[in-house]
């Protein structure tokens, strides 16, 4: 799995060419964790997509991820460009999103299991 993440994350970098922000403009780490989260999410969906509307899908996707963490294109990528030129950094934010990704499936798994209580 850390392959997937190592290969999103140099397709990102690869794609957004924008200066990497500086220090005290980048984004918190819990904020880029989950937006990093939600991305991966989103990706891994349009996988399932067929060819012809992966594009409309990825525009739909990006945008909801843009405006549920209120952040612009411009920002995202600024934020990979620095973590491509902070490879450290890096592998430790996507340890984390591992984590929040892992997490989330588990609480998916959680509320499947759990026995309607409805009667």
């Amino acid at each position: 799995m850390n392959k997937t993440f190592g290969v999103l994350f140099f397709l990102l970098a690869f794609f957004f060419t924008a200066c990497g922000p500086k220090e005290d403009e980048r984004l918190p780490d819990d904020r880029l964790i989950n937006l990093l989260a939600d991305i991966h999410l989103a990706e891994a969906a349009m996988q399932q997509a067929y060819k012809e509307t992966k594009d409309s899908l990825a525009g739909v996707y990006y945008e909801q991820i843009y405006t549920i963490h209120k952040v612009s294109e411009a920002q995202l990528e600024a934020e990979l460009k620095y973590l491509q030129s902070h490879p450290d950094l890096a592998e430790a934010i996507y340890g984390q999103v591992l984590e929040v990704l892992n997490e989330r499936d588990l609480r998916n798994d959680n509320k499947q299991s759990k026995p309607d209580k409805k009667k």
